[in-house]
């Protein structure tokens, strides 16, 4: 008996439709067999074979009903998902008539497996199920490989993005007594919204989705385990056994204990019974000679880790329509008298012409108060101006609507007691004068806590807070949130109370800061994926249940990079950065960015505090690095959403439309120069949408990639070990840049394309019509 797969072998006399509720193949030994589903027409003939999904609907038809045999491999749901955690989320789109070239040895090597596993599973060996189950594990190694495609994929334009939310949440935390309220709070809607929301779009009900799923996700542990009803019933999140019953029984129609029982007395099978009689006997002369004939092809060992490409194909036919919203940028430098160079200002406006750039960011006013300043103290003469140095400075801001964000530590002695200082307020009182109080309203002043510290720093943060207002009371004062990844809690409950009721009470912002590489330890990298966006989300579930709903700053961040700076220059990340961007638009209010990497080591004292790059915009020599390339084309998207899903946007404006995709894959850094590694991680993306008119359109292609706007790589096109010139660094600074292709591409049903990405890669497409 064979619990984690079955084979029979039947002929199909008459037309039938079946919804098959495990991974099923196939494959027809005689004949020939039409089989249609929800996307497919197909007329399958002797050696051909179709590997029908779970809960797919198949409608089956004999050309000819004397002769049509067929195989059929039914594989257990339990047993896919021992082996690989992903099969509830994913499909697979494949068949033996696929007409890829690429594919067509994967095809062969498909057909080469399944007839060893149909002939070993009938023969008298004793090791039948051995080698049998070695073709089997071929098969599916072949299926999640090559031909997988993600449910979620798909599903994401079909339903709004808080419903994916809920969806991960969901299949996270199954196990728990989750309730529709809790996961309500956890995505920011009410109970209500959500219920009707749910059923709107899944046509059933949140407690039924959740049931079906625990029951479906248990049946491992009531078939192959000992564990009690009792435990089974506790360890998938239901209140009681009596629950579980119930709810088993409304989806089997039988009990838990009647289901094992009946479950073990099918699967001794008249099937089975034959299994040891000779293959002779069981399937014609004919049948064996076409089996054995197969045998006999040879087919070309492909390594999987190293195959060309995943493939996913999208197919989106509903529309959002919903706005694109983009965050504010805040780029930050050290102090204001950072904007005293010509070449930080170019880098600037640059930003705020390609990117947008809506607040500089800055941790001191400026590190010793300008000679002007003394003089002016000492002569008190209106003569001596006591800025005029900073006029320049502060015009730039003005002219260029530049608001200011200004992060006041407050375990930073030095940079509070300056604030009080007499230098700090002049410095006020002389640019509200010199601006007409047009200045100071667009600034934020954020006040940072010390984690463990909050306690003692309450009233230092009043303090603070009150001499701020004094200066001018349109100025912004927020707080810097002191807790975070990965157990967002405060030391106790009585500085969590104070935290609340005597600082977020007088807060008119909220900071945060998101460093994933100095938390994470654990080699999982799955931890890493959208790390930000779900840390942002968490804190902001910790606000709202105290009923706090202030505007959320994400002063800085950073993705998965190295751990040195050799590693994390040639870790081309750049699609790790959009894949987070499209979640924190809908989270914060604004996110920072550092300039570049001078001016962040001058604003931390040991070399630690650079071990990893945060997400810096530019390098030396005014070299844009990938940060800004991924900002830029993510930038570029307007109008309205058309569609959304892991891996693109689509968007419309004027009756133009723009698509931004994207492969994030999250690797060690320690493999980014491991080509042979790279190859598994490439992503092909078939988009089809029914919702882009018909016409012809010239198509601008943006590709963003390790050769075409990663600048470390560049440097490796020279081969001197001498250190370069600024000629060569200004050289590189120009050819460090996307590549852009232009064409004109007719759609006659709807956008049809085909995108090829390289782990990591960002593509944009801008479709603009020219003709219908």
């Amino acid at each position: 008996m064979n619990k984690d797969y079955q084979i029979s072998y039947e002929v199909v006399s008459k037309s039938c439709e079946k919804t098959y509720t495990n991974l099923t193949c196939l494959l027809v030994v005689k004949g020939q067999l039409f089989l249609r589903t929800n996307t497919k027409q197909l007329t399958l003939k002797s050696g051909d074979f179709f590997f029908i999904n779970m809960n797919e609907h198949v409608e089956v038809e004999p050309v000819d009903k004397e002769l049509t045999k067929v195989f059929k491999l039914s594989i257990s749901n339990v047993y896919l998902l021992r082996h690989y955690e992903d099969f509830l989320t994913s499909q697979f789109n494949c068949h033996s008539l696929l007409t890829d070239p690429d594919d067509l040895n994967f095809v062969a090597q498909m057909k080469h497996h399944l007839f060893q596993l149909i002939l070993n599973f009938f023969s008298g060996e004793k090791s039948k199920y051995l080698k049998s189950t070695i073709h089997l594990q071929e098969l599916l190694l072949i299926l999640v490989e090559r031909f997988k495609v993600n449910i979620f994929n798909t599903r994401t334009f079909q339903y709004n993005e808080k419903l994916n939310t809920v969806f991960e949440y969901i299949h996270s935390h199954y196990r728990e007594p989750i309730t529709l309220g809790e996961v309500a709070r956890e995505c920011f809607m009410s109970t209500s919204s959500l219920s009707r929301l749910f059923q709107e779009h899944t046509g059933i009900k949140f407690n039924h989705y959740v049931n079906r799923l625990r029951i479906q996700m248990s049946l491992n542990d009531l078939l192959y385990t000992q564990d009690s009803v009792d435990q089974i019933a506790s360890n998938y999140g239901f209140s009681n056994s009596k629950t579980y019953r119930s709810q088993f029984s409304r989806f089997f129609e039988e009990s838990p204990t009647e289901y094992k029982r009946n479950f073990y007395k099918k699967e001794t099978t008249i099937v089975e019974k034959k299994a040891a009689i000779e293959l002779e006997e069981l399937v014609s002369n004919d049948d064996l000679e076409l089996l054995q004939k197969f045998m006999e092809v040879k087919t070309e060992k492909v390594n999987i880790t190293e195959s060309k490409s995943q493939k996913t194909t999208l197919q989106i036919d509903s529309v959002q329509n919903k706005p694109l919203v983009h965050s504010d940028v805040i780029i930050h430098i050290h102090s204001l008298e950072d904007l005293f160079l010509e070449e930080v200002k170019k880098q600037i406006i640059t930003i705020k012409e390609e990117i947008g750039c809506h607040y500089i960011g800055i941790q001191n006013l400026f590190k010793v108060a300008p000679s002007s300043y003394t003089v002016f103290e000492q002569t008190r003469m209106s003569l001596f101006s006591p800025f005029s140095r900073f006029d320049t400075v502060v015009d730039f801001i003005r002219t260029n609507h530049f608001g200011v964000y200004y992060q006041l530590n407050l375990k930073d002695y030095d940079q509070i007691t300056s604030f009080y200082n007499k230098d700090h307020q002049e410095f006020f009182k002389y640019i509200e004068y010199m601006t007409r109080n047009e200045f100071l309203p667009n600034w934020r002043i954020s006040i940072q806590f010390e984690r463990w510290e909050v306690a003692k720093s309450v009233k230092s943060f009043k303090e603070l807070r009150g001499k701020i207002k004094k200066i001018n009371d349109c100025i912004q004062v927020g707080v810097g949130l002191p807790t975070g990844y990965p157990n967002y809690a405060f030391r106790n409950e009585t500085e969590e109370l104070l935290f609340r009721e005597e600082i977020l009470n007088i807060a008119e912002f909220v900071s945060y800061k998101s460093e994933p590489n100095y938390t994470i330890k654990d080699p999982d990298l799955s931890k890493y994926e959208l790390f930000t966006s779900k840390d942002v989300q968490k804190m902001k579930n910790i606000l709202s249940s105290w009923g706090v709903d202030l505007p959320f700053i994400l002063s800085e961040w950073n993705t998965l990079t190295g751990s040195t700076r050799y590693t994390n220059s040639y870790f081309f990340r750049a699609a790790l950065i959009v894949h987070d961007l499209q979640k924190l638009d809908l989270l914060v209010d604004s996110y920072g960015f550092w300039l570049n990497t001078y001016l962040f080591e001058g604003n931390h004292c040991n070399i630690d505090s650079v071990k990893y790059d945060g997400l810096e915009v530019f390098h030396y020599y005014n070299c844009r690095r990938p940060v800004f390339f991924a900002l830029s084309l993510y930038k570029r998207l307007k109008g309205q959403i058309v569609a959304t899903g892991d891996h693109f946007i689509l968007t419309t404006v004027n009756g133009h439309y723009q698509l931004l995709t994207w492969n994030a894959q999250y690797i060690s850094p320690n493999l980014a120069t491991n080509e042979s590694y790279l190859k598994s991680k490439v992503l092909e993306l078939e988009i089809h949408s029914s919702t882009v008119p018909n016409g012809l359109y010239q198509i601008k292609k943006f590709t963003l990639s390790k050769e075409h706007g990663a600048v470390a790589y560049s440097y490796n096109r020279f081969s001197s070990q001498q250190i370069l010139d600024e000629e060569s660094h200004q050289y590189l600074s120009r050819i460090s840049h996307p590549k852009m292709n232009v064409f004109d591409k007719q759609f006659t049903d709807g956008l049809h394309m085909s995108c090829y990405l390289e782990a990591n890669n960002i593509c944009l497409y801008e479709f603009l019509k020219i003709d219908d």
